[in-house]
């Protein structure tokens, strides 16, 4: 940047204005201390974010053939459960749920094959 005559006028300003900034008044931490509830702990938002986009499986096993086993299993009881809630939203009163259906059932809304 170039600076069109006498600089010295302009850093005076500067130089002023930094000495103002050093001579005031120090101002109370608007943190813990001016927190509005007694003894809470007022705290900022944290630096760091947790992971995201990682596997979260919901089987795992040290043995393969297990581990596709109850793959399996999970996807048999799904097909299941979605068969049965499309049979409920139909209006047929009579759905039967796989085990492990437990707040329908825990509310009796539907009844439910057992283990």
């Amino acid at each position: 940047m170039l600076l069109r005559g006498d600089p010295q006028p302009l850093l005076r300003a500067i130089d002023d204005a930094d000495l103002g900034l050093l001579h005031q008044p120090e101002q109370p931490f608007a943190g813990a201390e001016s927190s509005p509830v007694a003894g809470n702990l007022v705290l900022g938002p944290l630096k760091t974010s947790a992971p995201r986009r990682q596997l979260s499986p919901r089987v795992a096993s040290k043995n393969k053939w297990r581990r596709i086993e109850a793959l399996q299993r999970n996807k048999a009881w799904l097909a299941a459960y979605r068969a049965a809630f499309a049979r409920l939203r139909a209006g047929f009163g009579d759905a039967v749920f796989p085990a492990g259906t437990y707040e329908l059932f825990r509310l009796s809304l539907v009844a439910c094959h057992p283990l």
